[in-house]
């Protein structure tokens, strides 16, 4: 349905950096949405590490394989935005 909002929640323990707790939230959401079938998914974060990162303008070492894994999970749908 178009314009619908879902919102999700998780939790994890001993995350180091609040940047990783960022990463691994969104990761997480995006493996909702895929095992909902959701097709779209337009993707808000505060963290704008974390977006740059995503959308490939600067890497931080930290994120490396959380946004490679988002990456991977980006290819299951047929539209994903960072914001």
């Amino acid at each position: 349905m178009e314009g619908r909002i879902r919102s999700f929640s998780t939790s994890a323990e001993f995350v180091r950096t609040p940047l990783i707790a960022e990463g691994l939230a969104l990761r997480a959401a995006l493996q909702k949405c895929r095992d909902l079938k959701i097709e779209r998914a337009r993707c808000e974060s505060d963290s704008t590490q974390l977006v740059q990162a995503l959308q490939k303008k600067v890497m931080h070492m930290e994120l490396y394989g959380i946004v490679a894994d988002i990456n991977e999970l980006v290819l299951a749908f047929e539209s994903v935005s960072f914001r």
